[in-house]
């Protein structure tokens, strides 16, 4: 019998962002967004990545009873979603 496990977190943070020339809105980042929502402009807050956690961890586990049957589990947190709420200050 064997058994193994594993860690991983990560940090994920946008140092700078800048749309291009012309461009008003972008999937990637809220920073320098200026998309007009029928009431309002929404506009720039923050530099964060949009749809992407800043923050994860994982998590391994792997048992093995013998050479034929393995139990393999894994969990992912994620958390700190600043991109999304850029987003949302920024209406």
């Amino acid at each position: 019998m064997d058994f193994k496990s594993a860690a991983n977190y990560s940090y994920v943070e946008q140092r700078t962002w800048q749309l291009s020339q012309g461009l008003n809105r972008s999937g990637v980042s809220y920073s320098d967004y200026q998309q007009d929502i029928g009431n309002g402009l929404q506009t720039g807050e923050g530099n964060d990545l949009n749809n992407w956690p800043n923050q994860a961890i994982k998590l391994v586990f792997r048992y093995a009873f013998n050479h034929s049957l393995t139990l393999h589990s894994d969990a992912r947190v994620f958390w700190n979603f600043q991109g999304s709420q850029d987003g949302l200050s920024g209406l």
